[in-house]
């Protein structure tokens, strides 16, 4: 919030004009974690939630990991020097084809700490005549952290709508992040993106 500029609009300049690692402070809200996806996508290159009530309650803890963090970022091997910012994505609308009556398979983002999606699969055929028969699952499962959302959005936009697997998402990222991360990544995908919810079906 700047008088003649945003952070993200801030973060482009810099990246343009003397790239340089940027480090976004964001607050736990879902306009905090757009305005993150955002500077991310501009090019920063990690994020820090800002939790006032953390800050006053245990200064010491939030000042260790602040330094951690630009420790780990100055220890990247990133070469700012040839860096160029991404090229905004641009949706493309496209249908989302229907599969044997079903929609087109779904990602499902995922945050870290999240019970176990029920999925349903063909049955295998059995390669002995008295092995039981075992179910065959085919997805696909991409996990990421640092770097993951801008990496995770180049992906999944290359990807067609009638990708013939489901994918799992997890990305580390806290969990008030992950609805607003799953909604840009559905608009931007010609796949369709959801955050995951217990009982949801591959």
């Amino acid at each position: 919030e700047m008088p003649l500029m945003d952070g993200i609009t801030a973060v482009r300049h810099i990246m343009q004009r003397c790239p340089t690692p940027v480090l976004m402070f964001s607050s736990l809200t879902h306009e905090g974690a757009r305005v993150t996806l955002d500077a991310l996508d501009a090019g920063a290159v990690d994020f820090l939630p800002k939790n006032f009530e953390d800050i006053s309650r245990n200064p010491e803890k939030v000042k260790q990991m602040l330094c951690e963090k630009v420790h780990s970022i100055s220890r990247s091997n990133r070469r700012m020097s040839s860096y160029s910012a991404p090229a905004p994505v641009v949706p493309t609308p496209a249908p989302r084809p229907a599969l044997g009556g079903f929609t087109a398979p779904a990602a499902v983002a995922a945050p870290a700490r999240t019970t176990p999606i029920a999925s349903r699969g063909a049955t295998a055929p059995s390669t002995t005549s008295g092995a039981p028969k075992r179910k065959a699952y085919k997805l696909v499962a991409i996990g990421t952290s640092t770097g993951g959302p801008v990496a995770l959005q180049r992906v999944l936009t290359q990807l067609p709508g009638n990708f013939p697997a489901p994918i799992v998402l997890v990305q580390h990222m806290p969990a008030a992040f992950t609805k607003a991360f799953a909604e840009r990544l559905d608009k931007l995908c010609r796949i369709s993106v959801k955050e995951a919810e217990d009982g949801d079906i591959l």
